[in-house]
């Protein structure tokens, strides 16, 4: 419990100072955002997308932000390998198996306590494809700081292209 309080404490000052702790203290909110979306209430927009296959994707990098996901965030999922992967490894997946789905999570802004971020599924194809698939959906998750740990308080709107 204490790590993830630091983590909190961390992660604001990341994003609104700019300095304080090490990037990759942004593992509690993301970790506790992640084991919502993906094992408790498995509400993440487009989940159906990353539902099959042995390896569930989560991309490293969080736009807008110098963040980035860390292992210690992934959560786990009975009978399924959660893996973390960067931008270029993603590409290059796809060059190899034509189209690949991933957890992405964009739109980090941490104020105090509370935080809010969206989560969504994102989808790279080979570069050679000539299709742009419309994909995917995101939606906004709010969460706060309660003793010590990332509390998710509500949802936002969903957003389809």
């Amino acid at each position: 419990m204490l790590r993830i309080a630091l983590a909190g404490v961390c992660v604001a000052a990341i994003v609104v100072t700019g300095a304080g702790c090490p990037k990759t203290q942004a593992e509690g909110l993301i970790a506790a955002a992640l084991e919502r979306a993906l094992v408790d209430a498995k509400d993440l927009p487009d989940i159906r997308m990353v539902s099959t296959g042995p390896d569930l994707i989560v991309k490293r990098e969080i736009s807008g932000t110098s963040i980035e996901v860390t292992p210690g965030a992934l959560p786990t999922i009975p009978d399924r390998k959660v893996i973390l992967l960067s931008n270029s490894q993603i590409v290059e997946r796809a060059r190899n198996l034509g189209e690949v789905y991933y957890v992405v999570i964009h739109g980090l802004d941490v104020q105090g306590t509370e935080a809010t971020l969206q989560l969504g599924v994102g989808v790279n194809v080979a570069p050679e494809r000539a299709v742009n698939p419309m994909c995917c959906c995101s939606g906004e998750f709010r969460y706060a700081l309660e003793n010590g740990a990332w509390v998710y308080r509500g949802s936002g709107g969903t957003v389809c292209p």
